[in-house]
């Protein structure tokens, strides 16, 4: 934990500007041919955004004073299971079916008692699985909420369990790299496009949604 952080005048715009009808989500959508193991998921979670990222266990805390500018807090009750929702697709977890929980997600806004963000661990789809990311505006722009997806990801499948130098195994160094097609999550069809248009219509099931 790391205290009060301020938060920066864009990414208190993009905080501001977040209302039920309008949400500053950033949402995106990686599958995999087969299921995985979610427990090794929240591992690498653990270790490469919050161990990482300080706002990912912080919350938003409005300023005491008018015109003021709120500042990030430590979550007391951050616990990283509250932010992992699984869920199973119902018969046949094709894309329609994937489809209609996505459509139902994109519009929860988020508890900012907490931190603005979760992943949706999906069963069901096509004999594999799905992960829907989620972060708040407000944590980065798409750039950077893009970087901080890649670096979860590894160049090789087992990469995440490699020893460290004193022996244990720990998941990798978690840096940004350009071959992010392998590894745990990157096994999975990364559909983000390029870093620049971040993450937010990524998926083709996404962009075709009646509401958004």
């Amino acid at each position: 934990m790391t205290g009060r952080r301020p938060i920066g005048p864009v990414d208190t715009i993009w905080l501001n500007m977040d209302r039920p009808n309008n949400l500053m989500i950033v949402d995106s959508v990686l599958w995999f041919d087969e299921p995985v193991d979610w427990d090794r998921i929240v591992n690498v979670l653990r270790k490469r955004l919050v161990g990482r990222f300080p706002a990912f266990s912080q919350h938003p805390v409005d300023p005491p004073i008018p015109l003021g500018l709120p500042h990030w807090e430590d979550d007391p009750d951050f616990d990283i299971e509250r932010h992992m929702i699984r869920a199973r697709l119902p018969e046949p977890g094709d894309d329609a079916a994937l489809q209609a929980y996505l459509e139902e997600q994109i519009h929860r806004p988020f508890d900012r008692q907490h931190p603005l963000w979760e992943y949706h661990f999906i069963d069901g789809y096509r004999g594999g699985c799905a992960i829907m990311p989620r972060f708040h505006h407000a944590l980065g722009d798409g750039a950077a909420l893009t970087e901080v997806l890649l670096s979860t990801t590894d160049a090789a499948p087992d990469d995440d369990l490699r020893p460290d130098p004193k022996g244990r195994t720990t998941p990798g160094h978690g840096e940004p790299h350009d071959e992010h097609h392998g590894g745990l999550l990157g096994a999975a069809a990364w559909v983000a496009g390029t870093a620049g248009s971040a993450a937010r219509g990524a998926l083709h099931l996404l962009s075709e949604l009646p509401h958004l």
